[in-house]
């Protein structure tokens, strides 16, 4: 009888699931499958990647898949799946596009270990399919002290100014420490309120700013129409681009 229980404590040993023990697991991710572990031993070095915002690692450092530095915060490229961190070392969440800074889109071919498969060369200097302004043009958007922020009643953890140091004449909101503006059918975005911001096509919005009501909005999108945030969390895209 010992022995039977023996070999049956050995057998739910041996069946537990690996990814249990890695110090990179977390439960808040999507369907994508484990980080890379990562761990450094020495305080990894960052280059910032020639006319962008965002770093590497020096070259004797950089593991087999893309690692990057931005905002300080921490990202990982491996197998067609993002992942974010606030430590180099971890722990890594798996990441959506959509929640993705287009300042990745910056970083040229040459300093990738695996350049996305279904991403063009660095993002374009003309507008996205669906915009509408066909310049260079970007918005200018100043403010004289930092504002205050509230949340946008309803939606799915979106920010605007408060009312007495709002816009009058474009939408300006905050969403996952980046700053967002919807002027002229277009939307642009920066990790500063001001600025400076770059465009960002439609598709590369975060689902959140559907769960706005066009009450609270100054120029609505057109074709958009209103979700409930549980609707939209659901359909958000995952972090996989193969």
């Amino acid at each position: 009888m010992r022995t039977r229980l023996a070999v049956a404590a050995l057998l739910t040993v041996l069946a537990a699931p690996s990814w249990a023990q890695d110090p990179n697991y977390s439960t808040q991710r999507t369907s994508a499958p484990l980080p890379p572990t990562v761990s450094f031993r020495n305080q990894p070095a960052w280059v910032k990647v020639p006319g962008t915002t965002v770093s590497i690692l020096q070259q004797d450092q950089r593991p087999t898949y893309d690692m990057f530095a931005f905002d300080n915060q921490y990202y990982i490229y491996n197998e067609g799946y993002w992942y974010r961190s606030d430590m180099a070392n971890g722990p890594y969440v798996s990441l959506e596009l959509n929640a993705l800074p287009p300042e990745f889109r910056q970083v040229p071919r040459a300093s990738w270990v695996s350049y996305p498969a279904d991403w063009n060369t660095p993002a374009p200097t003309t507008p996205p399919a669906g915009t509408t302004v066909a310049n260079d043009w970007v918005p200018t958007i100043a403010f004289d002290s930092a504002p205050h922020w509230t949340t946008v009643p309803g939606s799915s953890r979106v920010y605007y100014v408060q009312k007495n140091m709002r816009p009058a004449n474009y939408d300006l909101f905050r969403y996952d420490s980046r700053f967002y503006t919807y002027q002229n059918g277009n939307w642009y975005s920066s990790t500063g309120v001001n600025g400076p911001y770059t465009m960002v096509a439609t598709d590369a919005v975060p689902t959140a700013f559907r769960t706005v009501k066009q009450t609270y909005w100054i120029n609505y999108p057109k074709g958009w129409t209103y979700q409930l945030p549980s609707t939209a969390n659901s359909k958000s895209t995952t972090a996989k681009t193969k």
